[in-house]
């Protein structure tokens, strides 16, 4: 894995602890500010990192594909706020964003007060390599396949990756996977119209009434609940909540 030195920006003191912000794929870490999250999180007292993850913004472009990988993307957030800093902080991301947040937060379960992921699902895991056939014409099928192959053979952290992709495409709960590592304190939130987001996942998810709060925002696609202001207000409001537990 090549360390890269991602480029982030600090807004605001730590008075009540750090927010982590992890941008979607078609935007960088300015978008944080531009859509109006920074100055309600410095008024409940958090300090913001917004992240540009590599290939982004103002970090490094890196030539090589597997450089972009799931492990790449959790690395360059620990780059940015220090290795050997405990935390806890509170990450939202969204779509990339959301998918490399997750995998944070299951290999550093200990420094994650709460966690928003917004718009996670098949595409953004694709995107970071968690699961092989990667070509946009590939079927689910064929991905299914390849994975439970690698699963088969694989153990560890890295094999617990590759479960959760193996039950997105099953469209199975994803507390199934990954339900008894997440904080309590995790928000779930996407629109009704994001192609990338079965929608069994969050039904079952509501039915069996885990831990994990959902949202679905109605008639909204993947791209415009990211700059939706009720995202960003479910968001600032669960923050909110999280500091009182």
């Amino acid at each position: 894995m090549k360390r890269t030195p991602v480029y982030s920006t600090t807004y605001g003191e730590p008075i009540q602890g750090t927010v982590v912000l992890l941008h979607p794929h078609n935007a960088t870490s300015d978008a944080w500010n531009d859509l109006g999250w920074i100055a309600p999180l410095s008024k409940i007292g958090l300090r913001a990192i917004a992240i540009d993850f590599r290939g982004y913004g103002r970090s490094p472009k890196i030539a090589e594909k597997f450089d972009y990988s799931g492990d790449c993307f959790v690395e360059d957030i620990s780059f940015a706020l220090g290795h050997q800093n405990p935390g806890p902080f509170h990450i939202v991301g969204y779509s990339i964003g959301a998918a490399a947040g997750l995998l944070y937060t299951l290999k550093y379960r200990n420094r994650i007060k709460s966690l928003v992921l917004g718009g996670l699902g098949i595409g953004p895991l694709t995107q970071l390599g968690l699961y092989v056939g990667q070509e946009e014409k590939k079927s689910r099928e064929q991905a299914l396949k390849q994975v439970e192959s690698i699963v088969s053979t694989t153990s560890g952290d890295l094999r617990r990756q590759f479960e959760f992709a193996k039950s997105l495409i099953q469209e199975r709960s994803l507390q199934h996977i990954v339900g008894s590592d997440l904080p309590s304190s995790t928000l779930l939130v996407s629109g009704s119209n994001d192609r990338f987001r079965p929608n069994e996942i969050y039904a079952k998810l509501n039915s069996e009434k885990s831990k994990l709060k959902t949202e679905i925002l109605e008639g909204l696609g993947h791209g415009d609940c990211f700059t939706s202001p009720i995202f960003r207000d479910l968001a600032l409001k669960f923050i909110a909540e999280s500091l009182a537990t």
